[in-house]
């Protein structure tokens, strides 16, 4: 068997070091390198890195010649998380504090060889200190905001003319209140107020108020209010996001501020179903059209880090790629894309940054790596790696294909293959369609997906119809379709993958997480002949039950969310057989594999009741089942160092005792 080479991609290690086989620990320790940035001027770089049980910021000053460390910043308890410059000579670094007072940590460090400080609770808060790590002071120092937030090391507005002061937000008495802070004493003074909704108030570059964000969670969308000259708050738009797995919203690089003070933000076209950027210049009342492309989404549009101004956008293909108005910036870019290869990188141009850049890229097959990009000689200098064995000859190899289903619709399809992939032999393989299920896939490192490759197994990711990324009429070609269409799509992408000999069509197993587990257990009710086992973890079994915690979860806009649900899920009423006709906990009687099923007791998205009543009518129906109960875990279980192992040492016997490996 021979790989068809023109419909793949294998991403290079520069240096090819001798293979090591992973272990579970190696997928949960910690990285290396969290964060790095260098100062605008470009003389000094700070990064976060990881010292034994310490976490360390270092600052090295690299105007100076073999760049010497001008300071150091370590603990064992309070771990940086990530860190900012304020300018040229303060940096802001954001803490994880532990909640349980350090000395009594410290002992039971001292007494308990196995203590994980993963295991303590903690919340953020954010020191500024100068370029020797001293003169430290806390932000926002204050009991009135101590108490109230478990988060205060956001910051909306850098202040680029004013080198004392950041604004920050944080809770008040009456909702979100945007504070004034001196980076230099700690100290803050409330400049504006929101609301209780309000998840952000967007300000100009001398900190002046120009629109409001008020986030609404179960109607999945954000309400925008024009600060107008009578100082008042008018409402102009809405804009609606999709939920990641986890039930969050990542709208922080979809809304800012352009260079006039004008709104930008990604939205989607009602005509073409396509998101593209939109202007809207204060008092207009009209919106305009900067970036669009053909048939295509814009994924997000980009900002100067430091002055707010609007750079240009990002696409996502298989990778996500920059589109920058300034020429200037874009010669750099593309010189970085080249030098880097096939990977996914940040590069934040910016106009206050005229020396050197930080690159950090990542790809499916690294978690990533740290560049140093001098501007002036274009060398990209490597940093270090963000973890010392999650390296390209330990991992995976990437590759894609587009696949035809049965209908004739083209699809795209991510894949791994087990480290020293032999392809003269047919392997074991998992089938991992993505949570959502609006959601996608890509070219990126995917944890679970890299676990099960390193155990032997090719994995393949299909985006079936109903992903995002493809347009409206993709993702609505997805809706009502649960268990049906797309399910059929990742069936197609299984015979597609043992048809062309790729895997063993003997050993394929179907996993998933979330809309993915739903999908597993449906591919053993479904199409049993397909797989020799099926994982389900934190996933939907009974649909209509679903339908009715989301809707009751609702607070406020309940209209709304039903809405959402009956049109891509079904009606309740009128889509009734419909709806229990593709609910596994109604079809237990229709398994015909050997079932993994794991659940978090603690899942706010697919409540716990979803796998105990898939594994009441599975007991009832006698079936071959395994059930793991995670304890304290969300619907996230990777999130978590204890549920992650867990499930990794889960899957992983029950792949090896159903398909041998």
């Amino acid at each position: 068997m021979t790989l068809v080479l023109s419909l793949i991609w294998m991403l290079m290690s520069p240096t090819v070091n001798a293979y090591t086989q992973l272990t579970k620990d190696d997928f949960i320790s910690d990285p290396l390198i969290y964060d790095a940035e260098f100062s605008p001027d470009g003389r000094y770089l700070a990064f976060i890195r990881q010292a034994g049980k310490s976490r360390d910021v270092v600052i090295r000053d690299f105007s100076l010649e073999g760049a010497p460390i001008t300071g150091i910043l370590q603990d064992e308890f309070i771990r940086a998380d990530s860190i900012s410059w304020a300018n040229n000579s303060r940096l802001i670094v954001n803490l994880m504090v532990p909640y349980e007072r350090i000395s009594k940590l410290k002992k039971k460090a001292e007494k308990d060889p196995e203590f994980d400080l993963d295991e303590y609770d903690y919340f953020r808060r954010s020191i500024s200190m100068d370029v020797h790590c001293q003169d430290r002071v806390v932000l926002l120092n204050h009991k009135k905001y101590s108490r109230k937030n478990l988060n205060l090391s956001r910051i909306t507005n850098l202040l680029v003319d004013d080198d004392q002061h950041i604004l920050m937000p944080a809770w008040g008495n009456n909702g979100l209140e945007i504070m004034k802070v001196n980076v230099y004493t700690g100290k803050g003074e409330v400049v504006l107020k929101g609301g209780r909704r309000t998840y952000n108030i967007l300000t100009d570059k001398q900190g002046q108020p120009t629109f409001r964000l008020d986030y609404y969670y179960y109607s999945r969308s954000v309400q925008v209010h024009e600060y107008t000259q009578e100082g008042e708050w008018a409402p102009i738009d809405r804009i609606y996001f999709e939920q990641n797995e986890d039930g969050e919203f990542d709208f922080e690089g979809l809304v800012g501020i352009g260079k006039e003070g004008e709104l930008i933000y990604r939205k989607r076209n009602e005509t073409s179903g396509y998101y593209e950027i939109v202007k809207y210049k204060k008092g207009s009342k009209e919106k305009q059209v900067v970036a669009s492309l053909p048939e295509e989404d814009i994924y997000s549009p980009m900002f100067d880090a430091f002055t707010g101004e609007y750079l240009g956008y990002q696409v996502q293909r298989d990778l996500i790629r920059n589109v920058y108005l300034d020429k200037n910036y874009q010669a750099h870019y593309d010189k970085v894309a080249e030098d880097i290869g096939h990977s996914n990188f940040s590069f934040w141009a910016s106009s206050t940054s005229k020396n050197r850049v930080v690159i950090k890229s990542s790809g499916a097959d690294h978690l990533g790596k740290f560049y140093v990009y001098d501007y002036k000689t274009q060398a990209l200098t490597w940093l270090g790696d963000v973890h010392h064995q999650l390296v390209p000859e330990n991992l995976g190899m990437p590759a894609k294909v587009n696949y035809t289903t049965r209908d004739g619709q083209k699809l795209r399809m991510y894949l791994l293959f087990p480290p020293n992939y032999d392809d003269t032999k047919a392997y074991p393989m998992v089938v991992l369609p993505h949570g959502g299920p609006q959601s996608r896939d890509s070219a990126s490192f995917d944890f679970f997906a890299q676990y099960i490759a390193t155990r032997g197994y090719i994995v393949i990711q299909p985006n079936f119809r109903g992903s995002t990324g493809y347009g409206l009429e993709f993702e609505k070609a997805g809706y009502k379709q649960w268990g049906q269409l797309m399910q059929d799509d990742v069936s197609d992408a299984v015979t597609y993958m043992t048809n062309n000999g790729y895997a063993d069509k003997s050993r394929v197993c179907i996993v998933g997480a979330s809309y993915g587990g739903y999908a597993a257990l449906m591919g053993a009710i479904k199409t049993p002949e397909l797989y020799r086992c099926s994982i389900s973890i934190n996933g939907v079994t009974h649909l209509k039950d679903q339908i009715a915690f989301d809707v009751d979860s609702a607070e406020i806009n309940e209209d709304r969310i039903e809405e959402i649900l009956y049109e891509r899920i079904g009606h309740p009423i009128r889509d009734a057989k419909m709806l229990d006709d593709n609910s596994p906990a109604l079809l237990a009687s229709k398994v015909g594999l050997p079932l993994l099923i794991i659940a978090g007791d603690s899942d706010q998205i697919v409540p716990f009741t979803q796998a105990e009543i898939m594994v009441e009518a599975l007991e009832k129906s006698k079936k071959d089942f395994k059930f793991v109960e995670l304890t304290d875990t969300g619907h996230n279980p990777f999130i978590m160092k204890d549920s992650a192992a867990k499930v990794y040492q889960e899957v992983e016997q029950f792949l090896k005792t159903h398909l041998g490996k």
